[in-house]
C-alpha cells in the first residue's frame, strides 16, 4: 500500500511545484525514480499538466527557438518527434 501512495505522491507533489514555479518551455525528468524505480513520473507528471511526454529519448536536437527534434529509442525501432 505505500508503494502505491508514493507512485501517486510525488507526481502529484513535482506537478504543484512546477505550476508554482510559473511558465515551462520544457520538463526533464530521470530514467528512474529512487523509490521503486517504477518509471511512471514523467508520464503522470505529463497527464496531470495535460502536455505530451515523449520516454527513452535518445537525443534532443533544437531545430529553432521553439522547435526540438527529439530521438526515442526502442526495441528493434527508430522515432523521431518534432
Amino acid at each position: 500500500m505505500l508503494l502505491q501512495v508514493r507512485i501517486l505522491w510525488q507526481p502529484q507533489e513535482l506537478t504543484g511545484g512546477i505550476i508554482k514555479l510559473g511558465a515551462y518551455d520544457l520538463i526533464l525528468c530521470g530514467n528512474e525514480s529512487a523509490d521503486g524505480a517504477t518509471r511512471q513520473t514523467p508520464a503522470q507528471i505529463a497527464e496531470f499538466l495535460d502536455i505530451p511526454c515523449v520516454s527513452s529519448v535518445n537525443n534532443i536536437s533544437f531545430i529553432d527557438e521553439k522547435t526540438l527534434l527529439v530521438e526515442k529509442k526502442q526495441i528493434m525501432a527508430h522515432s523521431l518527434f518534432k
